[in-house]
């Protein structure tokens, strides 16, 4: 009976075996070094059997360190989405996408026509979107991109459910507890070793999802505490983009909990179910930070008229395509129809800047 209960585990829904050929689903790490201020970067001049790295750390080929005379440089920052883990290469990547949507509106578009266009992919996995603000702000501005983007919003809710607290890395959890108690115990350490590898065994997992802990019991922090913390790093950025000149674009990253004008795949509708199912309340404080961070955008709407905001969380309004192949990473329908969405709104923005 053991053994019949541990292959009982709720495993995540499979993507449709016809699906499965458009996406990377396996060896998706990224190679990373420290960083002192951030904790970690992507490793520059890396080279992977699906992605590689310039001088910079950006998932693109080598650039001048300025923009030459008639390229408009854009730079898209966010985790796992902006990076795009799903891509099978760089130019499937959500940077390429986007590129690819812009040129096709130069001749349309007076703020395009006459240059070239160079998207640049200064995503990282894992990052939130105080993380990418500071990537900007300390290591990324100089490379003089005109149009800074932001991709964020989904990590800086993970990381709330993870840490009980808005704000702070992913891994701010793990960095506390060995930061904040450097003396090493023996019997202690010991136990917390004991007790890792237990709570990651198949009986403790089958254990966890007979009665999953809701997102309450861990301790969440209130929505609005995560959208102020996620408008603190857009300001930044903002700010931090002014100061060069650029223009700073906030997009609100699309989930598939949030996709609700969306006609959801069965397979789609999976993942929703096995989310809620995992962790009780994660899709309702997704939801609840979703419209906090909607009313933090009213609100910069009218006091940072040169923040450029996008929530883009409809981006896949009425449409019928699989456009997640998990709850947060896209298939590359998604990458195309968020490239539309962020192409018009940093259009709109463009095209009434002062020139």
């Amino acid at each position: 009976m053991g053994a019949l209960g541990l292959h009982t585990l709720k495993e995540p829904p499979a993507l449709p075996p016809e699906l499965r050929g458009e996406v990377r689903l396996a060896g998706r790490s990224t190679a990373t070094v420290p960083d002192p201020w951030l904790g970690y970067r992507v490793r520059p001049d890396w080279k992977g059997d699906h992605a590689h790295t310039n001088r910079y750390g950006l998932r693109a080929d080598a650039i001048d360190p300025r923009p030459a005379p008639g390229v408009l440089r854009i730079l898209v920052l966010g985790g796992s989405t902006a990076w795009s883990y799903t891509a099978r290469s760089n130019d499937e990547a959500l940077s390429a996408v986007l590129q690819r949507e812009l040129e096709g509106r130069r001749e349309a578009s007076p703020a395009l026509r006459g240059q070239r266009i160079e998207v640049l992919n200064g995503g990282v996995p894992g990052y939130v979107s105080w993380q990418s603000a500071l990537l900007y702000d300390l290591h990324l501005s100089a490379l003089g991109a005109q149009v800074v983007i932001s991709l964020d919003g989904s990590n800086d809710v993970s990381g709330a459910i993870r840490n009980g607290e808005a704000g702070v890395p992913m891994r701010y959890h793990l960095t506390k507890r060995l930061y904040l108690d450097e003396r090493p115990r023996l019997l202690r350490d010991l136990g917390r070793w004991v007790a890792t590898r237990v709570q990651r065994s198949k009986l403790a997992l089958f254990l966890r999802q007979l009665d999953p802990p809701s997102v309450q019991e861990l301790g969440a922090p209130a929505p609005e505490a995560v959208a102020r913390a996620y408008r603190g790093a857009l300001v930044h950025l903002a700010d931090a983009a002014r100061r060069e000149g650029a223009l700073a674009l906030g997009v609100f990253q699309p989930v598939s909990v949030l996709a609700e004008g969306k006609p959801l795949h069965p397979y789609e509708a999976a993942v929703n179910a096995h989310e809620d199912a995992d962790m009780p309340g994660r899709s309702a404080y997704f939801r609840a930070c979703a419209a906090a961070v909607r009313a933090v955008f009213a609100e910069l709407a009218a006091a940072r008229p040169d923040l450029l905001l996008l929530d883009a969380t409809g981006a896949f309004d009425g449409v019928p395509e699989v456009t997640f192949a998990d709850p947060a990473h896209l298939m590359p329908a998604g990458r195309r129809h968020l490239a539309r969405a962020i192409a018009t709104r940093l259009l709109e923005g463009l095209e009434r800047k002062p020139r």
